[in-house]
């Protein structure tokens, strides 16, 4: 199977590492001709690539009457598909079936999930190289579909919609369909939008959803820091340390003066307060490294979730507290552990809320 990946869209190019670490997860599958992979609709959760034969992706329209899938694009070896399986609400938006007798590799979301939580590094090359398929893949789909758009005006087509069930299945609810101007206006707009969503999914939401660009990212402290026995020194306030988590966005780092405030002379033995009193008297300044970051097309609001919601420091942060070292690594933020705890306490799950 790997000389057959090796030369697919997905494969092309990567590092061996990446390779052989992908071939370890995934699954293969053979189907006969004209049977369906899936349908409009479906439950997605895994993704595939054509390593044998031919595939038609197909769009189901009722005309006078009768509903006929309509082959929409034609896949040769190599390429790469079922991509709604990595984006919620994890539903087909089009149909699949092989056009002769074919060979699949399969990767389920759970088991690429998986790999990006255990192994960052490759796991933030596999969706990088996913986000360029796909934006390889928009641009050509744009340009097919505004030539087949432009074909039906010339023609005169009549309008036609899809079945009513199947448009249901992907909405996940019942009423009426979108009104459309012609077959290709109407397979456009979903088929050009979904690889669309997905790039932006993947490259905006990638650090959050994997944990993968910051988490285990070696941080080194200038001191060594025992979050247990400051946490008990000053009865449980983050806040005496950090000044914005009650009341700011940023929760904030505690500069030297900050803590020079109550160490500028030895409150005990250890190493680390002798080495800080020794920066003080050097004049030297302390330079704290955050263990939590969100990348910067992130909004997060320390007071919206400490003082509005009233949630501990914990629910996010874990177990810091009770550290007694610190840690050497960055920690792991993940955007489906943000969205479960918004969905839980009926906050805000648009993009809009925290994507600004």
């Amino acid at each position: 199977m790997q000389d057959l990946l090796a030369d697919s869209e997905l494969f092309e190019g990567v590092d061996q590492q990446l390779q052989l670490r992908l071939l370890a997860i995934a699954g293969r599958r053979s189907l006969p001709k004209g049977e369906y992979l899936f349908l409009l609709g479906d439950h997605a959760d895994r993704i595939y690539v054509l390593l044998a034969g031919k595939f038609e992706v197909c769009f189901p329209l009722s005309v006078s009457g009768v509903v006929k899938d309509v082959a929409v694009e034609t896949l040769d070896v190599g390429r790469v598909f079922g991509l709604s399986a990595l984006v919620r609400p994890y539903r087909f938006t089009l149909s699949a079936r092989a056009a002769e007798a074919s060979e699949l590799a399969t990767f389920t979301r759970a088991d690429l999930l998986q790999l990006a939580q255990d192994e960052p590094r490759v796991g933030c090359a596999f969706y990088g190289r996913l986000a360029e398929v796909l934006g390889r893949r928009f641009l050509t789909m744009r340009a097919l579909w505004a030539r087949e758009v432009q074909r039906s005006i010339n023609a005169g087509n009549p309008a036609l919609s899809p079945p009513r069930s199947r448009w249901s299945s992907v909405l996940g609810r019942e009423g009426p369909m979108p009104k459309t101007i012609s077959i290709w206006i109407g397979t456009a707009l979903l088929a050009s939008i979904a690889p669309f969503l997905l790039v932006t999914a993947l490259t905006t939401g990638l650090v959050f959803f994997t944990g993968g660009a910051f988490a285990h990212e070696p941080v080194d402290q200038p001191l060594a820091f025992n979050h247990e026995k400051h946490l008990e020194a000053l009865d449980e306030d983050c806040a005496a340390c950090h000044s914005g988590c009650r009341e700011g966005v940023n929760s904030g780092l505690p500069n030297t003066k900050a803590c020079a405030l109550c160490h500028s002379s030895p409150q005990g033995e250890s190493a680390a307060e002798k080495q800080f009193i020794a920066m003080l008297e050097a004049g030297a300044q302390l330079e704290w490294r955050s263990l939590f970051q969100q990348p910067a097309h992130v909004f997060f609001s320390h007071r919206r979730h400490t003082t509005v919601a009233g949630l501990e420091c914990d629910e996010c942060h874990g177990d810091i507290g009770k550290s007694t070292a610190p840690p050497k690594y960055r920690a792991a933020l993940r955007m489906d552990r943000c969205i479960g705890c918004h969905e839980t306490s009926r906050a805000p799950t648009d993009c809009s809320a925290c994507h600004r």
